[in-house]
């Protein structure tokens, strides 16, 4: 369920959680999780701070997944690493984003 409380635009809130779903980040981890192999750590950079649902959605694929995933946007890091017991074998780095 998209975290639509923090959505500050002024429509339905069906079409928040469509909104939601289509967040450049997301689609970046999709095509992460799909291009590469398991236990190879996705990194993702983005020149926007990363909104509440996506943080929460990230934690999630990374705990299902046992993947780590690092986001880099324009204030920090995010690391969601929930992959204790399984050593990376190495990284691919995605960029997406207006320049």
């Amino acid at each position: 369920m998209p975290a639509t409380e923090l959505v500050l635009m002024d429509v339905s809130e069906e079409e928040k959680e469509e909104n939601l779903k289509s967040y450049s980040e997301k689609l970046a981890l999709a095509f992460g999780v799909f291009k590469t192999c398991p236990r190879i750590e996705i990194q993702i950079t983005k020149n926007l701070c990363t909104c509440y649902d996506c943080h929460s959605w990230f934690k999630i694929v990374s705990k299902i997944l046992t993947r780590v995933i690092i986001v880099r946007d324009r204030v920090r890091f995010h690391k969601f690493d929930d992959t204790s017991f399984v050593p990376p074998r190495s990284t691919v780095t995605l960029q997406f984003g207006s320049k």
